[in-house]
């Protein structure tokens, strides 16, 4: 099939989205168009196609990699998503990825593994793990992470959502209770998990 470069459309930062058979296909800086010859109604084979993706985008999407993962520790779906956001080709995407894996920059088990520690005194298990797979982590990888950092303590997470919430255990009423209750099984609680810290706090 031929390819046809249908559109350069101005973006900012002297960024040039590339239309290609009247679809974005990539984006490139107006420098590198010009240097390579990319303008509108212009054809463009596959090979020159694929040179781009490696000569220029796959170095930019690398370095866009490390750059997000220099703020904070991110999974590889949210990684993922932010280079789909950029508009960086899929097999791009994919070949910048593993460089950042092969490096241990993106490790979906040590991501876990710190988001499991900095949060499991605050949210259930349940919780937890439904934030995880939000962020794109596999239900096999986050037993592994929740195995190695050790058992949660429901009882002192409960305290400290009472805590937060300014809720006192000592001296609410049945209304109170019952409606902080609820919040906990919204939380992802077991009713026994709760009912076990009411008792001990002589709440019942």
């Amino acid at each position: 099939m031929e390819l046809v470069i249908t559109k350069l459309e101005r973006l900012k930062k002297g960024m040039c989205r590339v239309w290609i058979n009247d679809e974005p296909a990539l984006r490139l800086s107006e420098k590198e168009c010009e240097k390579r010859g990319i303008r509108e109604d212009a054809s463009i084979t596959q090979e020159s196609l694929a040179e781009l993706h490696l000569e220029v985008l796959l170095p930019m999407a690398k370095k866009r990699c490390l750059d997000i993962l220099l703020r904070a520790d991110q999974s590889r779906k949210m990684v993922r998503d932010k280079l789909a956001k950029d508009e960086y080709p899929e097999d791009v995407i994919e070949l910048a990825l593993r460089y950042a894996e092969s490096f241990h920059y993106i490790d979906d088990r040590r991501f876990a593994e710190n988001w499991i520690t900095q949060q499991k005194e605050k949210k259930s298990r349940r919780e937890i793990t439904a934030k995880l797979r939000e962020k794109g982590v596999c239900d096999e990888v986050i037993q592994e992470a929740m195995e190695e950092s050790g058992p949660s303590n429901p009882g002192e997470q409960i305290r400290r959502l009472a805590e937060k919430k300014g809720f006192q255990m000592d001296s609410a009423d049945k209304n109170e209770r019952d409606r902080f209750l609820r919040y906990l099984m919204r939380k992802g609680f077991s009713y026994g998990e709760i009912i076990e810290v009411f008792q001990k706090n002589i709440l019942t």
